[in-house]
């Protein structure tokens, strides 16, 4: 879905002040200082309602979000958020910032933005149909715990944004600035590596964050745990519930709100067992083995019960 402005940066601080940031961080003062002449900033402040604001430019050649956000970052207490179009190769993608260390968000950008109170401006272009919205539905078959599975994402989180950390930490470090070493000095200087990786996981740091309220909607049911898409989607949140539950069963279930298409992945201990689109193949992600049924059953209608998932979750909701 194309974005405008192709490329943003969401950030709390003054407008002014931020401004001045920024065009230090891309280095435009020193460069004027050269040319004796000033330089426009190739972005945009727009003052947000609250105390984030957004910055952006409508020229997708200037985008630089990840270094922006990057840099803010390390001088703000609260995360700075890049976002880019899905025009560009990798499609759209949302970050998210604290002190210089980022992690991808599966958020919608636009809902960011206006959450934050920094809806995107309008470019005067008409507007692209948005495409049909889609929900996600898991099973956790085999659990009953609403509070074990928050508890197990956190946990997964917290793994995450470590191993970020101890990336970001080492690469700082020159680790993984091999150069022309020979066989000997490579082995001796990985074996450095991973004593300084464990060196900074032991001191730790990065610490586990709480869930936020409504990121996902759950309710155990006798077949076991049925977890939808909240405030956040659930994308690979199913893969990490499938790895620390290794005893249950993860069924995900994506659909059009009219049903007509639809997708089931089933997990089991963090791999993909198997997968079943409709229409055939149109919807297949092609990394799981097909199946023909689930649990017996072909229809979407018969799926559903056989999962006990109601119908209505996969309906937009209308108290978010």
């Amino acid at each position: 879905m194309r974005l405008s402005p192709p490329w943003a940066v969401l950030a709390p601080g003054e407008p002014a002040w931020l401004e001045e940031r920024v065009r230090h961080a891309l280095g435009l003062d020193e460069e004027e200082e050269d040319v004796g002449f000033h330089i426009e900033s190739p972005f945009t402040i727009a003052p947000g309602g609250s105390h984030y604001h957004l910055l952006y430019s409508m020229d997708p050649a200037s985008a630089n979000e990840e270094f922006i956000a990057e840099q803010l970052s390390l001088e703000c207490a609260e995360p700075v958020y890049s976002i880019l179009d899905s025009d560009y190769p990798g499609g759209e993608c949302v970050m998210s910032y604290r002190n210089g260390i980022g992690e991808t968000l599966d958020v919608y950008p636009a809902e960011l933005a206006q959450s934050l109170g920094c809806p995107f401006p309008d470019d005067g272009r008409p507007p692209e149909p948005p495409p049909p919205p889609l929900k996600e539905v898991a099973l956790v078959e085999g659990l009953h715990s609403g509070e074990a599975a928050l508890r197990a994402l956190e946990e997964a989180e917290e793994e995450e944004r470590e191993e970020d950390f101890l990336e970001s930490e080492l690469e700082k470090e020159g680790f993984f600035d091999d150069g022309l070493l020979s066989e000997d000095e490579l082995k001796a200087k990985n074996e450095r590596r991973e004593t300084r990786r464990k060196e900074l996981k032991e001191k730790g740091g990065v610490g586990r964050r709480p869930l936020p309220p409504g990121c996902y909607r759950l309710e155990d049911t006798p077949k076991g745990l049925l977890i939808a898409d909240g405030t956040a989607h659930l994308g690979s949140a199913v893969v990490s519930l499938s790895e620390r539950f290794p005893l249950a069963t993860v069924y995900s279930l994506m659909a059009e709100p009219d049903l007509r298409r639809f997708r089931v992945a089933v997990f089991q201990r963090g791999e993909g067992i198997g997968e079943l689109s409709w229409p055939p193949g149109e919807w297949s992600t092609g990394f799981y083995p097909p199946v023909s049924e689930i649990k017996g059953e072909r229809t979407l209608e018969r799926i559903l019960a056989a999962l006990g998932i109601p119908a209505e979750w996969l309906q937009p909701r209308l108290d978010r």
